[in-house]
C-alpha cells in the first residue's frame, strides 16, 4: 500500500466512540446487536459505512514516494527539477520510456529532449521537497508540475479560432484512469457526451482540443473530475489575434467565495476577468484591488451577476492598469456563492499572453523559475504575516535570504536576485498566498506558490470502500 500524498503536516485526532451501557437483559442485547450486525453486513457488501460509525481520520506519516506530473512542451524548452531537502537520483518517465536525473539539494537539474508529458518520480529521501517546472523558451511560458489531484478547475479557456485551449490529461500509473469533463460557457453547461467517462490508458497522456471537441465563441471554464485512478491535468491556452501567443493556465484548487488573483501585469494591453459559477444559485460578484496600503473597491466598478452554471467575462483593463501604474497590486474577488476565477492579460508588443494565478495560502513552497526579472508578490487577506525568502542559483548556491512582512488586506513585493533559479518561501506564522512574476524580453510568466509536499497521509479504510486523499486511494500503487 502506498500512502497518499498531501502537502505539509496534518494534525489529526481520533473520535472516541462512547461505550454503551451494559444491558441487563438478553432481549436488550439482541435488540441492540441485531440492527448493528445487519448494518455492518450491508456496509461490507455495498461499501457504504454504517450510519453513526465514528470516523478515523487519515494518519500523518513519512513520505517515501512522490510523483509530480509535467505537461508536454509547446515548442522548445526544457524540464527543470530540484529537491529542497536531499540529493540523489530521480526517474523521469511515462510508460516504458524512463530517464534518470541526478539532483543536488537546492540546485537546478535540467533535462532536455523529453518534449512529451512526463512524470518525475522521487523515492525515499528525494520524495519530500521534490519540485519541477516545465519551461518553454520561445513562448515565454511555464507550468509548475504537481502531484495528481482528484479535481481541477480552469477558468478562462477558449474554443474558438482566435482563443483556443488544449486540455492534457496524464496518467502516471499503470492502470487506466477515467475522468468527467464539464465545460461552462456564458449560456450554461455544454452537453458533450464525448467528455463523459474519458479514459486515459496507463502510462500515457491524451490531449483534448476544445476548439474541435466543444467549439464555442464564449469564454469557458473547464472542470475535470477524476473518477478512477490518478490523473495530472494541464491546460494550454492560445491567443491568435495580431500575432500568436501561448501560455499555460494554472488550475484553481476549488471554487471559493473569496479568491485572490496575483501576478498582474502593467503596461499597455487588455485584461479580462473571467468568473464561473458551478452552483444552481445566482452569483453576485464584487471586485477589490489589494494595494500596498489597503484593499479598496475601484471607482465605477459595478457588481457582476453570474447566472447558475455559467461563465462570464468582464473587461478590467483600466482597473488593473491604473492600479499597477501606482504600486504592486492584486485582486480580491468575492462572491455570494463559491466561484472559480481567472485573469487573462494580453500585453506588450508583440502581444504576450499571461495568466494571473488564483493564489492559495502556503506554509512553505519551493518554485523553479525561468531566467528574467523575478518579483515575488505576497498578500495577507485574513491576517498579517511574515515570510522568509531564500533564493538559490542554478548550482544551489544561496544568493540571499530576506524577510518580507505583509500587513492584513495589503500586498507586498520583493525583487529577487538576478540569476535566481529556485526560490523557497517559508511562512513564519500564518500561511500566506503568493506568486512569482518573471519578465524578460519575450514576455511575462506567472507561477503560483504551491505547498511543498513533505509528508503523507495514510487513509482510514472500510471494507469495500477505500478512503481517498488527494485523488489516491489506499489500494492504488504509485508505480
Amino acid at each position: 500500500m502506498t500512502p497518499d500524498q498531501r502537502p505539509g503536516p496534518s494534525r489529526g485526532r481520533r473520535m472516541a466512540a462512547a461505550a454503551p451501557a451494559k444491558p441487563s437483559r438478553v432481549s436488550i442485547v439482541l435488540a441492540v446487536l441485531l440492527p448493528l450486525l445487519t448494518l455492518g453486513a450491508i456496509a461490507f457488501v455495498d461499501g457504504t459505512p454504517a450510519p453513526g460509525r465514528a470516523g478515523v481520520p487519515p494518519q500523518d506519516t513519512e513520505l517515501t514516494s512522490l510523483q509530480v506530473v509535467c505537461p508536454a512542451s509547446i515548442e522548445t524548452g526544457d524540464l527543470r527539477v530540484s529537491s529542497a531537502r536531499a540529493s540523489g537520483e530521480v526517474s523521469v518517465r511515462l510508460g516504458d520510456d524512463t530517464s534518470d536525473l541526478d539532483l543536488t539539494s537546492d540546485a537546478t537539474s535540467v533535462l532536455t529532449g523529453r518534449d512529451g508529458a512526463v512524470v518525475v518520480d522521487g523515492r525515499g529521501d528525494l520524495a519530500p521537497g521534490l519540485v519541477a517546472t516545465r519551461l518553454d523558451d520561445e513562448s515565454a511560458a511555464a507550468s509548475v508540475c504537481g502531484p495528481p489531484q482528484p479535481e481541477y478547475w480552469f477558468t478562462g479557456a477558449g474554443s474558438a479560432s482566435i482563443h483556443s485551449s488544449v486540455l492534457e490529461l496524464v496518467n502516471s500509473d499503470s492502470g487506466p484512469a477515467v475522468a468527467d469533463i464539464e465545460i461552462r460557457s456564458q449560456r450554461g453547461t455544454l452537453s458533450i457526451d464525448s467528455l463523459r467517462g474519458v479514459t486515459v490508458a496507463g502510462g500515457t497522456s491524451t490531449a483534448i482540443d476544445l476548439a474541435s471537441t466543444a467549439p464555442n465563441r464564449h469564454e469557458l471554464s473547464v472542470h475535470v473530475t477524476v473518477n478512477r485512478g490518478r490523473l495530472g491535468a494541464s491546460l494550454l491556452d492560445t491567443i491568435d489575434d495580431d500575432g500568436r501567443s501561448t501560455d499555460w493556465l494554472a488550475p484553481q484548487a476549488a471554487p471559493a467565495t473569496n479568491n485572490v488573483l496575483l501576478g498582474l501585469t502593467d503596461g499597455f494591453g487588455s485584461r479580462q476577468l473571467v468568473v464561473s459559477n458551478s452552483t444552481d444559485d445566482q452569483a453576485r460578484v464584487q471586485l477589490k484591488v489589494i494595494g500596498s496600503d489597503s484593499t479598496f473597491a475601484p471607482i465605477g466598478f459595478k457588481e457582476i451577476s453570474v447566472p447558475p452554471q455559467a461563465t462570464v467575462v468582464t473587461d478590467v483593463t483600466e482597473i488593473v492598469r491604473t492600479a499597477m501604474a501606482k504600486e504592486e497590486s492584486g485582486l480580491l474577488v468575492t462572491s455570494t456563492v463559491p466561484t472559480s476565477v481567472g485573469l487573462r492579460s494580453l500585453t506588450g508588443s508583440p502581444r504576450d499572453l499571461s495568466h494571473a494565478v488564483t493564489a492559495q495560502a502556503v506554509r512553505e513552497s519551493a518554485t523553479l523559475l525561468p531566467a528574467g526579472k523575478a518579483t515575488l508578490v505576497m498578500t495577507a487577506p485574513q491576517e498579517s504575516g511574515t515570510v522568509s525568502v531564500t533564493s538559490y542559483d542554478a548550482d544551489g548556491a544561496e544568493l540571499s535570504t530576506e524577510r518580507l512582512a505583509v500587513k492584513r488586506l495589503t500586498s507586498a513585493s520583493l525583487e529577487l536576485p538576478q540569476k535566481t533559479s529556485l526560490v523557497v518561501v517559508e511562512a513564519e506564522g500564518v500561511p500566506l498566498p503568493g506568486a512569482v512574476r518573471v519578465v524578460d524580453q519575450d514576455g511575462t510568466v506567472v507561477l503560483p506558490l504551491n505547498e511543498l509536499v513533505l509528508s503523507a497521509l495514510v487513509p482510514s479504510v472500510t471494507a469495500g470502500n477505500p478512503s481517498v486523499v488527494n485523488g489516491v486511494t489506499s489500494s492504488q500503487s504509485s508505480s
